[in-house]
């Protein structure tokens, strides 16, 4: 049997890491526009942890806290008005709006008994507006109907 199974595994997986490792896309040198590497290594440099950034983007990925974002984007809110606007239930908001705020993307203010939250800042303002306009541009390669952004989500009147 010439080394069994487990051979035949061995010379398999050879075969495919040298296909790997000689892959045609393979840079065949480090650095082919050094000037664009430097600048590139300059701003990871200057950048926050991308862990942070990466929790950010997180925080906002989600439907429901996206919603709840869209709808603090003209002023603060408290949770039952909140909830009424969105049609999200108010444990639901309360919760969303805890891991918003300790996302430091919502904050908070009490009035009385009354606690308003709002967008944390105008960075946060910025990013949803950006995020909106992003998302209802055409795809670059979509058909002429114009199919949106909306990973997953089918526009109004289409089947």
């Amino acid at each position: 049997m010439n080394g069994g199974p487990q051979r035949a595994t061995i010379v398999c997986m050879d075969a495919h890491m040298t296909a790997v490792a000689a892959a045609p896309d393979d840079c065949a040198t480090p650095e082919l526009h050094p000037n664009a590497v430097a600048a590139g290594r300059a701003r990871l440099a200057a950048a926050p942890d991308p862990r942070r950034v990466a929790a950010l983007f997180a925080l906002l990925a989600d439907p429901t806290r996206a919603r709840m974002l869209t709808a603090l984007g003209d002023g603060e809110l408290c949770v039952c008005d909140l909830a009424a606007v969105t049609a999200i239930n108010r444990s639901t908001v309360s919760h969303q709006l805890r891991t918003l705020r300790e996302g430091g993307v919502v904050s908070r203010r009490r009035e009385g008994k009354v606690v308003f939250y709002a967008l944390a800042d105008d960075h946060v303002r910025a990013l949803l507006d950006m995020g909106i306009a992003h998302a209802a541009e055409p795809l670059p390669d979509a058909p002429e109907h114009g199919a949106s952004r909306s990973v997953g989500l089918r526009r109004p009147g289409s089947r």
